[in-house]
């Protein structure tokens, strides 16, 4: 299985409503992970639905002080 097949795998098995306990022992990944691999599934939900903005790296360096 691929880390993409995984990672489908563990939302297939979140969408079962099974927990994340049960989630980490099919899988045989962390806890931790799951919770990462769910919480990147919902944003790109939100982002496609239009409800998260795109998050921008670049920010604008002359805003800032010179002290900060």
């Amino acid at each position: 299985m691929t880390k993409a097949e995984k990672e489908q795998y563990v939302i297939q098995l979140c969408e079962e409503d099974k927990n994340y306990k049960e989630i980490a022992k099919l899988t045989h990944k962390f806890i931790r992970d799951i919770g990462a691999i769910i919480k990147r599934h919902q944003e790109n939900i939100e982002r496609e639905n239009g409800q998260l903005e795109e998050t921008n790296e670049d920010y604008d360096v002359k805003s800032k002080s010179k002290i900060s």
